[in-house]
């Protein structure tokens, strides 16, 4: 029974694998695509890596925003970070999330350029799609 048992879990988990496939976002092109994932993954590679100084011109970011967003490009964190703290950095990147997004397709391809050609494209593997997918609020119900 063994024998016959492994062979067909083997099988069970690598044929559910083979239908999963990695992504490849080109975040030089403008829609990015496919959408999901894409857009989200090349929103936070141009937080991450376009021109710092022409990014928070671009998006007229405030203090705040700016510092988080140079403190998400430090490649390490802090480690005195607080819960509150991290709670005040996601906040504020949602919001040049959100700038971003919808930013004119010319001004967001100007950040674009400034993002070293090798950061251009993403890999999302098949296990992280799900993580790239915007998260839909639930209906109220009344």
């Amino acid at each position: 029974m063994k024998k016959l048992l492994i062979p067909l879990i083997f099988y069970a988990v690598f044929s559910s694998h083979t239908y999963a496939e990695d992504v490849k976002c080109g975040c030089d092109e403008v829609p990015f695509k496919p959408d999901p994932p894409c857009v989200k993954a090349c929103i936070y590679t141009i937080i991450k890596y376009s021109d710092f100084n022409k990014l928070t011109t671009s998006l007229n970011l405030n203090d705040e925003q700016s510092y988080s967003v140079s403190e998400f490009r430090r490649p390490t964190p802090k480690d005195n970070a607080t819960l509150e703290t991290a709670s005040f950095q996601r906040r504020n990147l949602r919001e040049v999330e959100s700038k971003l997004v919808t930013l004119p397709d010319s001004r967001l391809e100007k950040l674009i350029i400034t993002i070293p050609a090798a950061k251009r494209t993403i890999l999302i593997p098949a296990d992280e799609i799900e993580m790239h997918k915007p998260h839909r609020a639930k209906p109220s119900t009344q």
